[in-house]
């Protein structure tokens, strides 16, 4: 069902769900899930009471990003149309190691704001400069003092914070996106 799911929808349109806190180390995720998904943020649905609806309202927030995106080039089925050229196929590790905040320079805090769809606060957070030592200790003032604006952005920069301080940062959000 896996692989099935992958062809035809791809990786972007996936989300993906940890209901056991057992799983929420990514890098002890194996096979094709592993090197698929262990880079991807995921929801976490292993605890009860607040957390557990905080969890369900990012999942509903997700499901409506996912339907708004485009088809990837990986969900056009394994036989791409001849206007369109292959996708470059990159080979993945199955763990990804995973970077320490506090270790991240200024530039990757911006490329991982950016990949965080948070792009628009790289510059208050370059011209102060914040570095993966400072932002492993912003607080909600902080983030409004750097020009985080929306408390709704201040408030997931934060759970991203919280999941990195424990699981360290995927390298694939540490890697710039090409337009």
């Amino acid at each position: 069902e896996f692989d099935y799911a992958l062809r035809k929808k791809g990786v972007d349109k996936m989300i993906v769900l940890v209901m056991e806190p057992s799983c929420r180390n990514t890098a002890d995720w194996d096979g094709v899930v592993g090197g698929k998904l262990g880079g991807k943020l995921f929801i976490d649905l292993s605890q009860d009471g607040p957390a557990f609806e905080d969890g369900i309202n990012r999942l509903v927030k997700e499901i409506r990003r996912a339907a708004s995106r485009p088809p990837s080039a990986t969900s056009a089925g394994p036989h791409p149309s001849p206007s369109t050229s292959p996708p470059l196929l990159v080979p993945s590790r199955p763990k990804a190691i995973t970077r320490q905040l506090k270790s991240l320079t200024v530039d990757e805090v911006c490329t991982l704001l950016a990949n965080l769809d948070m792009g628009k606060h790289v510059e208050g957070f370059r011209a102060l400069p914040v570095n993966g030592a400072v932002l492993d200790t912003v607080d909600d003032e902080d983030l409004q003092q750097v020009g985080v604006e929306a408390r709704m952005h201040r408030k997931a920069l934060l759970k991203h914070v919280e999941t990195f301080q424990v699981f360290g940062v995927p390298p694939e959000l540490l890697v710039k996106k090409i337009p």
